[in-house]
């Protein structure tokens, strides 16, 4: 049945000065999380590159999101619903990677990240 989901915010702020991977990033989940249940992971990011490159998201080194962009300019918000069991009640933690030439000019920012999850009944 559906019903209204709670959230833990994992981050608020952009990551000024371009990028470098954001590993190991902690955050907290409730015991009252039902981990059956799949969660949804949201975030924004800006990006701008000359080359193509890969951009990964990892949650407790379980890639969750990945995606290859191109040379072009983008800014949006990114909503991925995550198979059951890659949280866990307790600290969990999250990591940015890009994948990428290391001589390419790459600007990759990403911020506000959300998870929204629903309660145990």
């Amino acid at each position: 049945m559906p019903g209204s989901a709670n959230y833990t915010v994992i981050f608020d702020k952009s990551r000024p000065d371009g990028f470098s991977d954001l590993t190991g990033v902690p955050f907290t989940i409730p015991n009252s999380c039902d981990l059956k249940s799949k969660p949804i992971l949201m975030f924004t990011i800006e990006e701008e590159t000359e080359d193509d490159i890969r951009f990964e998201v990892s949650i407790n080194e379980q890639v969750v999101y990945h995606k290859t962009f191109d040379d072009e300019y983008r800014y949006a918000t990114i909503h991925e619903v995550l198979k059951p069991g890659v949280i866990r009640h307790g600290e969990n933690r999250i990591s940015f990677r890009v994948i990428r030439d290391p001589d390419d000019f790459i600007f990759v920012s990403p911020s506000d990240a959300v998870l929204w999850w629903h309660e145990a009944h």
